[in-house]
């Protein structure tokens, strides 16, 4: 007794000084971590990095070492800010300074050279107004006589100095319409100015020249007089006017194609009308055909538990009803009433056995459909969740000798229903080994956990046989299975997809082909 005594005071002192050593070892790992990212920050802070801080949540003497240093670097900020506005407003001074400058000089340069433009002046007016490719011509305003014109006046309309200079152009016919040489003075005596008057002029041969006038009266040497320029627009009133008649030509052509296309439309839309009731047709064809498929899978599966329950019902009525008559008749033998007595326990037996099969069929098909009150919504670690499923899995893997590798960030975590999960990998799983693999053949499944902006994707993928596209696009429907009869009730892949669309909120896509394995995505969003 003593001994015993002994050695457990001996264990509870070693466990002492065993859980004593731990704390210190584990509280100096704490405080080589803090101050391994105290340093790192304040490394950065030096080198510029001063909208950094760090963490102050660690031991009281490395915290007040860490606010220390991120008062520090909000005061460096600061001075920054403080440097960087004084920079920038002397800047801002020295190109004010520098503007004044460059307008005292142009000024100084503008009044050095004004009398020196003002004697060129002249000689460039003169050559710019014979050069100008437009006519530009004075008139004297008392009698309306040509006093100067540009070159491009004699050039365009072919007429000598002699026949102009000195005289008006009502002389020499040079408008076409009268008119419009009317309007033209009227305006200059009222407005003292002309802009964008069409003219319509006359060259020497008769060819008529359309031009746009402007004009403004002037005083020239004492006397008063209009400064007029005209611009020929002859060649563009003709391409406007051949765009026009093409334009009048096109519109004929689109009215006339506008009633072709009004009937055609209206064929359209009574074939899109047909389209759509055949649409609807075949929808509701589609839909009863999912439910005569629905039908048929329920009644098949309760089908054979519910016979053999009946006819055992039947049996135990009929049993009871000899034994009712041999109790009458009071000719009972022992022998034959054991008999009946272990025909109804047997009988009992395999009709609690069926009934019990029909209550788990029926509990199956009931998680078709996804009741979100039954769970309460809670965070959990994903890997850690992933790591207990495969634990509680293991019997099954191993005995097919399958192997499931998962990657997932430790620190992963969902904000969901934890037992719903559980349900959509473990079917998913049971899946693979029932119909992805053959006997005695060893399979790799895959799950990854990838988080992406506003949504967790979490990705199952096996090596498998694969699917064809056909059953691909029916694998998520209720009661649909490539083994039937072989204890499968195709509603695995059904339940994933109700509880990841309805209970999550998410959303499920597949893709196979065969003998390339089978990958299946679903999407959660954040927040559930």
């Amino acid at each position: 007794m003593e001994t015993r005594i002994f050695w457990s005071v001996l264990l509870l002192a070693f466990g002492t000084v065993a859980a004593s050593i731990g704390f210190v070892w584990l509280s100096r790992r704490r405080m080589m971590q803090s101050l391994t990212e105290i340093n790192a920050a304040a490394k950065a802070m030096a080198c510029g990095e001063l909208e950094r801080r760090i963490d102050t949540t660690c031991s009281p003497e490395l915290a007040e070492v860490a606010q220390s240093l991120n008062a520090m670097a909000e005061s460096l900020a600061l001075a920054g800010k403080e440097r960087d506005a004084a920079s920038e407003a002397l800047l801002l001074a020295y190109r004010e300074m520098e503007e004044n400058n460059r307008t005292l000089e142009q000024e100084i340069f503008a009044h050095m050279h004004a009398e020196r433009s003002m004697t060129e002046s002249k000689d460039k007016f003169a050559t710019a107004f014979r050069c100008s490719a437009d006519v530009i011509g004075i008139v004297r305003a008392t009698d309306m006589s040509n006093l100067e014109l540009s070159d491009a006046f004699f050039e365009k309309f072919g007429y000598e100095e002699s026949e102009v200079f000195g005289r008006s152009s009502a002389e020499f016919g040079l408008w076409l319409h009268p008119r419009e040489r009317a309007e033209y003075w009227r305006q200059l005596f009222d407005k003292k100015m002309v802009r964008d008057l069409e003219a319509h002029w006359r060259t020497k041969s008769g060819e008529v020249r359309i031009g746009t006038m402007a004009g403004d009266l002037i005083e020239l040497g004492g006397n008063r007089c209009v400064l007029f320029t005209w611009h020929d627009i002859t060649e563009r009133k003709k391409a406007e006017d051949d765009l026009r008649e093409a334009n009048e030509q096109l519109e004929r052509k689109v009215n006339l194609r506008t009633q072709e296309l009004l009937g055609k439309n209206e064929e359209l839309a009574q074939l899109l009308e047909e389209l759509r009731r055949t649409q609807e047709f075949l929808l509701q064809s589609e839909k009863m055909v999912a439910m005569t498929n629905m039908v048929v899978g329920v009644s098949h599966e309760l089908n054979t538990p519910l016979g053999v329950a009946i006819t055992l019902a039947s049996h135990l009525e009929e049993s009871a009803k000899q034994l009712q008559r041999c109790a009458q008749q009071e000719r009972m033998r022992k022998s034959e009433v054991l008999r009946l007595i272990l025909e109804e326990q047997e009988a009992a037996q395999m009709l609690l056995k069926n009934l019990n099969r029909l209550a788990r069929l029926i509990g199956t098909f009931k998680q078709v459909s996804v009741d979100q009150m039954k769970e309460m919504r809670r965070p959990f670690n994903l890997r850690l969740h992933l790591a207990e499923i495969l634990q509680n899995m293991a019997p099954l893997l191993h005995k097919g000798r399958h192997q499931v590798t998962v990657e997932c960030a430790e620190e992963e975590e969902m904000d969901g229903f934890p037992t719903a999960f559980s349900q959509v990998i473990v079917n998913l799983i049971n899946n693979s080994i029932l119909h992805a693999y053959e006997a005695e053949q060893v399979g790799h499944i895959e799950i990854r956990v990838r988080r992406e902006k506003k949504r967790l994707d979490v990705i199952y993928q096996d090596d498998g046989k694969g699917v064809s596209e056909e059953v691909l696009g029916k694998m998520f429907n209720p009661f649909f299975t490539t083994r039937r009869g072989q204890g499968a009730l195709g509603l695995g892949l059904c339940i994933v997809y109700n509880l990841v669309t309805q209970q999550f909120g998410g959303t499920i896509e597949c893709w196979s082909q065969p003998g390339e394995g089978m990958k299946i995505r679903m999407s959660f969003p954040d927040a559930i």
